[in-house]
């Protein structure tokens, strides 16, 4: 079975970023606790203050739309968008079909 991966960015508004983090550390705490869920990663880009890198991996399709259609989700999501000034949202979803090591 593939590998379901989330990857992109959001764009914050720059001047909120401490409160940006805060959240961030919060939604990811959370969301690894979900079932299905492989790893999820919420970091800064070094050099643009008002960029966040989102990687998520999920073990199936199912889990990531169960993870999804959860209402606590939904509420969470909302609130860090709204807390942290969220002005764009460029993530995409990839399906793997093998991984392996670089080398």
């Amino acid at each position: 079975m593939p590998v379901l991966v989330i990857a992109g960015v959001a764009r914050i508004d720059p001047t909120r970023r401490d409160e940006a983090i805060a959240a961030a550390i919060a939604v990811m705490r959370a969301v690894r606790e979900r079932p299905g869920c492989i790893s999820f990663v919420i970091s800064e880009d070094l050099e643009d203050p008002s960029a966040f890198l989102v990687f998520q991996e999920w073990s199936s399709e199912p889990a990531h739309f169960a993870h999804l259609s959860d209402p606590q989700v939904g509420a969470a999501l909302a609130r860090f968008e709204s807390v942290v000034g969220v002005r764009e949202i460029d993530i995409q979803r990839y399906e793997i079909s093998a991984v392996g090591p670089i080398v």
